[in-house]
């Protein structure tokens, strides 16, 4: 006679399921030892669930479990209460299955039955689902999943990131389910396991994902490799997932003729499996077909069959998508009192079930039916309910660029395997790289600390006889455009104007009594004051990169004179260096045409007529022609040196140690590439065309595209990156003043990789900020905070206090966004320092005006109102007329806050004639104008006026697309609509209001 173990060997060979229960269950009931019970109790387990007897699998496990404990085995016993919860999940005994999974959980924690508490938490998952848990469903995954992970079970752990992408999809978080969905393909790619059942599954999922987007080319495709590759695996559950999918997309296509027949596939597919739940929810789709097409009778036949499966299965999903189908049914056949009762009964289910659109749709065809019979009042009231649901739902959901995550999944897929295989193969060369970048990092971080103190030194001698700080910015800038002018190469001309600016570092060691004397030196005195040349090469001397070279060299000798007369060593002619001879008339222009105590500012003519009376004397008569020539022509006074005031050239790259040592680039481009050398005349025309387009940028703005436009032709003729990437960066600039941000970053993001790869710090800065700018449009608060931070490290290294200051001023405005009122004040009243200190009113006034939004924002009306005042009176120094408009919006509202709203009125007024001349121009700000004064006058109680406010508002929001003043506008118009009693008003406004909301995300 065959022993137990030798039968369990041929019974768990057997094919057939129903064989090899009937014999288990006879070698348990025959078996001699517990042990072979046990075992046999188990198998018959595990095929009375293959073959869907869920209540023998249940009995049989339960016996299994009772005496695997008897025996000790705590890991057998809790592998047969999973078979056991796997049962009572089937029969939907949702007590009895939260009972056993805290004991499964609890002794498998215990023996380290890691696998089953995995598969416990996905069933749990499963069950919360089930019954419209969400959020627990997804905490069950979660936990699931990072079980999966660290015991290597790579099946599970692509199921589960599978099984996650659908939970948040479900929870309408279609950015988090593709993440999941990319993570999965990812993971089985990189596993190298044969795992073809997971992937057919996530690529049905990602089918049905982009369903749900509407891309239904792309989910047709998906889901037909899905299915293929289920088919494979002969998994007929997914299979069936994947058919259902298929047949949503002919019916969204409009083919209802392909739905149907799809649909009843899919029904086949159920019925053979013995999938309930899926053939309710089929049930109902085909009903909705039905319904589409007129065919009243069949579709309600089709939705009475799915809520009855779905009433017996307690599947509250499935009860509510029935109920409300046959509540549509019902109202269209005229029968509103019944209409009412099923839309009712939707609503509770959708409640319990937690999903927000459902009790949205429920709660507008409870309104319809109200109104069909005459019940006006509580039409209008589930209206208002409505309302403030949908108000509370978007608030919650996350905005998602849906073509960006197809294009992220498309490129994903196909590049992911090579990817994986690259990223394999230079491991090894990454480390020794990250080992060289951190070493060069530290270096580079030493050096940026070095020139800043140095600068900073500079600075704070200057400011003893310049109080405006500014004489050594401009000699850096007018030395570098005579550079520039005299053919210097673009790399060099970067770093003299950086270097210039440490020309009287050494002034720093000149006595108080000597430097700031007014009237003439003695001898003596002279002789002292002449060293200052000499203490700063001293205290630049040393430095090994190309910057503090230069800057040693200039400290030396921007006082020697051609006819050797100069100090400290009396050289002459060419004996100079070129940069001490280009600084030496840079400096003495800027000391002329500069107001001092003992004298007044000479006018740039009158300056030149002295340099140029001194040419082969104290200066190079070459140099002194082209300065000439530089400032007859007018360039001098068109240089950008007011708002940027540091642009370098297309073409420049800073000595090799220049880059920025705290962002990461892409790490597929090159670093630190050689610039491409332009010839000389073409190189002048490429950066004349973006400089000027820059500053045009603002005033002029068709002006602008058009110099950037040519630019960028030239740039591709030549084939010069840097050119092409300082176009973008224009062309960026007016894109995100068009808030078209998608252009925006793809013209921007090209540009930030040309900037690391060249070490270009200028650009880098400027692309970095208008990158800010995109994505705090956009939303994405965090990356657009960091970017501000490192504009704000590139300007201080740049030596630029202004771009500091508009660097601190947008993180401020970021951190209102994200509403850390006291951060942003702090950010704010930092950057307002930087600005006064610069005497940049127009700068001052844009923080200002933010500091007052924000200080309105959190509440703070009166400190509000103070800056608002601060705004205009700072507007009006800078010659900013859009800026004192603004805050005088400011000011009538923070009046409104403080319920001083006569006032406030007379500023609404005051505020809408002063924008009517520019209305076209400013379309934004004259609509807000419209909205606040419409509020004004809700709280003055002229619900008339503010209807006719508010319209104009909505009118011209719509006109502009300005989607934000939309959704404001016709907000407040559904109040006003219901409180006038206006069901029908209101109704069209709340539409109105759902669209707009649809816009911004």
């Amino acid at each position: 006679m065959p022993s137990a173990h030798t039968t369990l060997n041929r019974l768990e060979a057997l094919t057939d399921p129903r064989q090899a229960l009937h014999d288990a269950l006879a070698l348990a009931a025959s078996a001699a030892s517990a042990s072979a019970q046990a075992k046999a109790e188990l198998l018959a387990a595990q095929r009375a669930l293959e073959l869907d007897e869920h209540q023998r699998a249940l009995d049989s496990a339960r016996q299994a479990a009772a005496l695997f404990t008897q025996l000790q085995d705590q890991v057998s016993a809790c592998e047969a209460n999973l078979i056991a919860l796997r049962a009572l999940m089937n029969l939907n005994d949702a007590p009895a299955f939260e009972r056993l999974t805290a004991t499964i959980l609890s002794e498998g924690e215990a023996c380290g039955a890691w696998a089953v508490v995995a598969n416990v938490h996905n069933l749990q998952g499963g069950m919360h689902l089930r019954h419209g848990k969400l959020s627990d469903a997804i905490a069950s995954l979660e936990r699931a999943s990072a079980l999966r992970r660290d015991i290597s079970d790579d099946a599970g752990y692509a199921g589960s990131l599978n099984n996650l992408g659908l939970l948040h999809q479900r929870a309408g978080d279609t950015g988090r389910a593709l993440e999941y969905f990319l993570a999965c393909v990812a993971f089985i790619h990189a596993s190298g396991k044969d795992l073809a059942r997971q992937l057919g599954a996530c690529l049905i999922n990602v089918g049905a994902l982009y369903r749900s987007m509407q891309l239904l080319d792309q989910a047709g495709q998906y889901l037909r490799e899905g299915i293929a590759a289920v088919q494979q695996a002969q998994d007929l559950r997914m299979e069936l997932s994947g058919v259902v999918a298929l047949a949503d997309v002919h019916r969204d296509r409009g083919d209802s003729k392909g739905a149907i027949l799809t649909y009843l596939e899919a029904l086949a597919l159920a019925e053979r499996t013995g999938a309930r739940e899926e053939e309710a929810e089929v049930l109902d789709s085909l009903g909705r077909v039905y319904a589409s097409l007129g065919e009243d009778a069949l579709a309600g036949q089709m939705s009475r069959r799915a809520l009855a499966i779905a009433s017996e299965l307690g599947l509250s999903l499935v009860q509510l998508w029935a109920t409300l189908s046959l509540a549509h049914l019902t109202l269209k056949a005229g029968d509103a009192q019944e209409a009412r009762h099923l839309y009712a009964a939707a609503r509770e289910h959708a409640e319990q079930a937690g999903v927000q659109r459902e009790v949205w749709q429920a709660l507008e065809g409870e309104a319809q039916a109200r109104r069909h019979l005459g019940d006006h009042a509580g039409a209008a009231d589930l209206l208002s309910t409505l309302l403030s649901a949908e108000r509370a739902g978007y608030a919650e959901r996350e905005a998602v660029k849906l073509s960006e995550h197809q294009a992220r999944f498309d490129v994903e897929k196909a590049n992911l395997e090579v990817d994986t295989n690259r990223r394999l193969r230079e491991a090894a060369e990454e480390a020794r790289r990250a080992a060289e970048a951190a070493v060069q990092k530290r270096t580079e971080e030493l050096e940026f600390a070095q020139v800043e103190i140095v600068t900073r030194l500079a600075a704070a001698a200057e400011y003893r006889d310049d109080q405006t700080g500014k004489h050594t910015f401009r000699v850096g800038h007018v030395s570098a455009y005579l550079a520039e002018r005299l053919g210097m190469p673009a790399g060099e001309v970067d770093i003299l104007r950086l270097a210039a600016r440490l020309h009287d570092v050494g002034k720093i060691g000149i006595p108080d009594a000597i430097l700031l004397k007014p009237g003439r030196f003695t001898p003596e005195e002279f002789d002292t004051m002449k060293q200052h040349a000499v203490i700063g090469a001293r205290i630049l001397s040393g430095g090994h990169s190309a910057l503090l070279r230069a800057a040693e060299e200039i400290a030396l000798t921007h006082h020697e004179r051609w006819d050797g007369t100069g100090y400290p060593y009396g050289l002459s002619g060419e004996a100079i260096p070129l940069s001490g001879r280009l600084v030496s008339i840079a400096d003495v222009y800027d000391a002329l045409t500069s107001e001092r105590p003992y004298k007044r500012a000479w006018t740039p003519q009158e300056a030149l007529t002295e340099i140029e009376a001194q040419a082969g004397r104290q200066f190079d008569p070459r140099v002194v022609e082209a300065f000439g020539d530089m400032v007859r022509s007018g360039e001098l006074e068109r240089m950008a040196i007011v708002e940027d005031g540091h642009l370098f050239t297309p073409g420049a790259v800073l000595g090799e140690r220049f880059s920025s040592p705290q962002v990461t680039a892409d790490p597929d481009v090159p670093v630190k590439r050689p610039a491409h050398r332009l010839p000389e005349d073409v190189q002048r025309r490429l950066t004349r065309l973006l400089r000027d387009g820059w500053d045009a940028r603002r005033d002029q703005p068709e002006h602008a595209l058009a110099l950037t436009q040519a630019a960028l032709l030239l740039a591709e003729q030549h084939d010069d990156d840097l050119g092409r990437a300082y176009a973008q960066r224009n062309q960026g600039f007016a894109c995100l003043q068009g808030n078209d941000l998608h252009s925006a970053e793809a013209l921007l993001t090209p540009a930030l990789n040309v900037a690391w790869a060249y070490g270009d710090l200028t650009l880098e800065r400027d692309v970095t900020n208008l990158l800010a700018g995109v994505y705090s449009a956009m939303g994405r608060q965090q990356d657009a905070r960091n970017l501000c931070e490192t504009t704000r490290r590139l300007s201080a290294q740049l030596g630029d206090p202004s771009g500091e200051a508009n660097a601190l001023t947008n993180l401020g405005i970021i951190e209102a966004k994200l509403e850390q009122y006291a951060e942003a004040t702090a950010t704010f009243e930092q950057a307002a320092r930087l600005y006064r200190a610069q005497e940049d009113h127009s700068g001052l006034a844009n923080c200002l005006y933010n500091m007052a939004d924000a200080a309105l924002d959190a509440g703070d009306a009166p400190g509000a109102n103070v800056l608002a005042r601060d705004t205009i009176q700072a507007a009006s120094q800078g010659g900013r007329p859009d800026l004192a408009v603004l805050a005088l919006s400011l000011l009538a509202c923070s009046h409104d806050a403080q319920g001083q709203h006569e006032a406030a009125a007379a500023l609404h007024q005051q505020l809408r004639t002063a924008l009517e001349p520019g209305r076209d121009h400013q379309p934004e700000a004259w609509g807000w104008a419209h909205a606040h004064a419409a509020d004004n006058r809700v709280a003055l109680g002229d619900d008339e006026a503010a209807v006719t406010l508010f319209e104009a508002a909505a009118q011209i929001a719509g006109d502009r697309a300005l989607h934000d003043l939309q959704l404001h506008a016709h907000s407040r118009l559904v109040d006003l609509k219901l409180r006038q009693g206006d069901v029908q008003g209101a109704a069209r406004h709340l539409q109105a209001e759902r669209n707009a909301r649809a816009a911004l995300q």
